[in-house]
């Protein structure tokens, strides 16, 4: 059974900045929990360090999967969404216009 997920408008944002503006194309998302907002995603330019966090970072309550993705769309189209957000998501980024400036300091690790 294929878990569904919802990911956080914020989360998007984060996503785009990183992937597409930053070419860190080696996503690592938590597949243990629904909601993914900023703190289940981390982001790498390389696969054996996407991996690697992956394999290090296994507990009950988080599961870690590495994706390639060069775009936010590559990254969603990866990201099992839930049926009831599956249609926004291309709303919600055409919604949001130029993400350039946005402040991508929080959060801790690997994450922008």
């Amino acid at each position: 059974m294929e878990t569904e997920h919802v990911i956080e408008g914020d989360a998007l944002a984060m996503m785009k900045v990183a992937i597409e503006l930053h070419h860190h194309h080696w996503v690592a998302y938590n597949s243990a929990v629904y909601f993914i907002n900023c703190d289940e995603v981390l982001f790498f330019k390389h696969k054996e360090e996407a991996d690697e966090f992956c394999m290090n970072n296994i507990s009950e309550f988080d599961i870690f999967q590495t994706i390639e993705a060069a775009t936010l769309a590559e990254a969603v189209q990866q990201i099992k969404l839930g049926e009831c957000y599956d249609c926004s998501v291309g709303r919600e980024e055409r919604n949001r216009g130029d993400m350039d400036d946005l402040d991508m300091s929080r959060g801790k690790g690997h994450r922008l």
